[in-house]
C-alpha cells in the first residue's frame, strides 16, 4: 500500500509539474506577443500610445523582469529604452528612465559578473540625471539608489561614471532632486550623516573623470 501511495504521489508531481510547465510556456509566449506589440507601439506618431507601452513596460519589468530579460524580444525592448531617454515629452522620459531603473535591478541581480552591460546601463542613467526635467533627474536618481540598494558592490564598481554627475545634483537647483541626490549619495557612497557635498568630493577626488 506504502509503494502503491508513493507511486500516485510520483505520478501526480509529474503531472502537475508537466501542467506547470506548459503553463509557463503558454504564458511565456504570450509575453513575447505582447512585447512586440509594445514595440510597435514605440513607432506611433501619437503621443499617448507611447506613453502607455513605456508604462506598462515600466509594469512588466516590475512584476517579471526576468520574462522581459529572458525573451527573444528583450534586446530590442532594452535599446527601446535607452533610446526613448530622448523623447520631446518629459512624461515619456520619465517613464523609460523608471522601466531602465528597474531593469538595472534586475540586471545587477541576476548577473552581477556582467561589469560591462551594467557600465552600458549605468551611463544611460547618467544621461537621464543631467535631463532638463527635474522629475527625470530626481527618477534618476531613484533608479540609481534602487539599485546600490540591491547590489552596491556591483554600482560602486562604476563610480567613475556617475559619481562626478551624482556630485553636481547635490547642487541641483531644485530642492525635490537635492534631496533625492542626497539620498542616492548615502547608499551609492555609503556615507553617514553629515556634509555630504564635502564626503562626495573627498571620494570624488581618486576617481577619474
Amino acid at each position: 500500500m506504502c509503494h502503491l501511495f508513493k507511486q500516485q504521489s510520483y505520478h501526480n508531481s509529474v503531472f502537475y509539474g508537466s501542467r506547470a510547465c506548459q503553463k509557463k510556456a503558454h504564458w511565456d509566449s504570450e509575453l513575447a506577443d505582447l512585447l512586440k506589440e509594445l514595440l510597435d507601439l514605440d513607432f506611433s506618431s501619437s503621443w499617448t500610445p507611447r506613453h502607455g507601452s513605456a508604462l506598462t513596460v515600466s509594469s512588466i519589468l516590475q512584476h517579471y523582469p526576468s520574462g522581459v530579460c529572458l525573451s527573444s524580444w528583450s534586446p530590442s525592448i532594452i535599446s527601446m529604452l535607452k533610446d526613448k531617454l530622448k523623447e520631446e515629452k518629459f512624461p515619456d522620459r520619465e517613464s523609460f528612465t523608471k522601466a531602465l531603473g528597474r531593469y538595472m535591478i534586475y540586471q545587477i541581480q541576476s548577473d552581477p559578473s556582467s561589469s560591462s552591460l551594467h557600465a552600458q546601463t549605468v551611463s544611460s542613467i547618467v544621461s537621464a540625471l543631467q535631463d532638463e526635467s527635474s522629475e527625470v533627474r530626481r527618477r534618476a536618481l531613484s533608479a540609481l539608489k534602487a539599485a546600490t540598494k540591491a547590489n552596491p558592490t556591483a554600482i560602486m564598481a562604476h563610480v567613475s561614471i556617475f559619481g562626478h554627475v551624482l556630485a553636481e545634483r547635490l547642487k541641483d537647483g531644485s530642492t525635490p532632486v537635492k534631496l533625492a541626490a542626497e539620498r542616492c549619495a548615502v547608499h551609492a557612497f555609503q556615507l553617514t550623516k553629515g556634509n555630504y557635498f564635502t564626503k562626495v568630493v573627498s571620494i570624488l577626488t581618486y576617481c577619474p573623470k
